[in-house]
């Protein structure tokens, strides 16, 4: 098994996980959701009864009298009011059980898509740590301007950084050389896109990423899953799975 389909095998298996955790989360929500809608079913359904039972004396009361004793002005006004209220608590005891069913129902059998933020390459900048994204950002145009101090900042995965200092990746014995060469890494791209975010736990989570490359006079587009981690406050890349 080569190096790519290991790569691949991983990015799954984490995307796969992320997505169980955010399924998890998310029908625990529901539950929480629904538990506090039955929670305010209740005492209405209790009000109803009482209401109800409260109509029901007071149509009682009136059928005896076989309309030879009017109601009173009082009691007149307290049947409508109670048959007012009953309805409205009927309506309202519906309309509770349907979102109760709704909210049950609905439970999402994938993450939601991360809206689409092309960046072009020329728009990248030094966006700091405090969100994956900023990281991711800030780790491209570090790479992109040849600013080796900052890309290596970038990464929090001290065996990722040495494996790709340490390999023809990085060439150069001199900082200026290293720099030219991760420059020379990024000529032909033209912009970045997330695409996705899967959280994976309270500090990982996922970025499948995708970026477009000027080749061969075409656009072609290189897929990727970013391991974002954070640690200490502060969102780092921890690795990098290419999808294709």
């Amino acid at each position: 098994m080569n190096a790519l389909q290991k790569n691949l095998i991983t990015a799954s298996i984490l995307a796969a996980i992320g997505v169980a955790i955010y399924e998890a989360r998310q029908a625990s929500g529901l539950r929480v959701q629904i538990q506090a809608l039955r929670q305010q079913e209740t005492p209405r359904n209790e009000q109803l009864a009482r209401l109800a039972s409260e109509n029901g004396n007071l149509a009682g009361q009136l059928a005896r009298t076989n309309h030879s004793i009017p109601l009173d002005a009082g009691q007149s006004k307290d049947l409508i009011r109670l048959r007012g209220e009953v309805r409205a608590l009927r309506q309202k005891t519906n309309e509770l059980a349907q979102l109760a069913s709704a909210a049950q129902a609905d439970t999402p059998k994938s993450p939601p898509p991360h809206a689409t933020n092309f960046m072009s390459k020329e728009s990248w900048a030094y966006a700091g740590y405090a969100s994956p994204e900023a990281a991711l950002q800030s780790l491209f145009w570090a790479k992109s301007t040849g600013n080796e101090k900052a890309w290596i900042e970038s990464v929090c995965n001290s065996n990722l950084v040495d494996s790709l200092m340490s390999s023809p990746y990085i060439k150069g014995d001199s900082e200026a050389e290293r720099s030219q060469s991760l420059m020379d890494k990024t000529t032909n791209w033209i912009g970045l896109s997330i695409l996705n975010e899967i959280p994976v736990d309270d500090d990982t989570i996922l970025l499948q990423a995708e970026l477009s490359c000027q080749e061969n006079g075409q656009t072609n587009i290189h897929g990727s899953m970013q391991e974002m981690k954070r640690i200490g406050g502060t969102w780092k890349l921890f690795n990098e799975y290419m999808l294709h």
